[in-house]
């Protein structure tokens, strides 16, 4: 998706609204050390719904919160993530 925004870098060095200064500077190499889902391969629709869901995230966030502990949010998120790709075994 490089040509999606073209000369992203003097734009994140030049972004007016990117507050405080040069606030996304950091990611001016981005297209570099990102990856997309799935990667090295395809991504897969149980994948993509993980990713969709926000499995992960909420799973921190519960710990952050305090309401799970780490053991207990990751065996949850472990429990959703194997619905899910059960489910799409059965589709």
């Amino acid at each position: 998706y490089q040509d999606t925004v073209p000369d992203l870098i003097n734009r994140l060095a030049k972004d007016p609204n990117g507050g405080p200064f040069r606030k996304y500077w950091e990611l001016k190499d981005a297209l570099h050390w990102t990856r997309h889902l799935g990667y090295p391969g395809f991504t897969t629709p149980e994948v993509m719904e993980v990713f969709d869901t926000f499995v992960i995230p909420k799973m921190f966030a519960s710990v952050v919160t305090g309401d799970l502990t780490p053991e207990d949010a990751a065996r949850a998120a472990e429990n959703q993530i194997k619905r899910i790709f059960d489910k799409w075994r059965q589709a």
